[in-house]
């Protein structure tokens, strides 16, 4: 039995949970119907709080203001993002120019470099020719050797 005691005390407390929720909703249905019968201009809700025919008027102003408001923030974002566009311009091209000196001081350094391997080739035709003079005067010499061997 206590378990059935204990069920119908948890179900009970369900439905009064559930009275209050919706005694709630009632509440914010209510307060929505009145607000929008206010915003459309019924008369009858307000005439003790707001002179007759104000309400449009207010409702005009609170719109302006939201609009000013609004156009006050895009104004602020939107030079605030110019400004930053700018600075982000003139970061590109520092870098640009960076990049480009960087890239003239490497083929610098590439064209030494090739240079230094063009001119090992050129030595090639130069250590020919010298080694050609080399054995050339030395064969000569031994030539003249043997000639002098021959006349003593």
């Amino acid at each position: 039995m206590d378990n059935q005691t204990e069920e119908q005390v948890k179900n009970q407390q369900g439905a009064e949970g559930q009275n209050d929720s919706n005694k709630d909703k009632k509440k914010f249905q209510d307060g929505f119907k009145r607000m929008m019968a206010m915003l459309n201009g019924d008369e009858s809700l307000f005439k003790a709080k707001v002179q007759g025919g104000a309400v449009p008027g207010l409702i005009a102003k609170l719109t302006a203001k939201r609009r000013e408001d609004a156009e006050k923030l895009f104004i602020e974002k939107a030079s605030a993002l110019l400004d930053k566009k700018v600075a982000f311009d003139k970061e590109c091209r520092q870098k640009r120019d960076e990049f480009e000196k960087a890239i003239a001081t490497k083929e610098k350094e590439f064209l030494k470099e090739m240079n230094d391997v063009f001119g090992l080739i050129d030595s090639f035709g130069d250590i020919q020719k010298a080694y050609a003079e080399t054995l050339g005067n030395l064969a000569g010499e031994e030539q003249q050797a043997a000639a002098g061997d021959v006349n003593a």
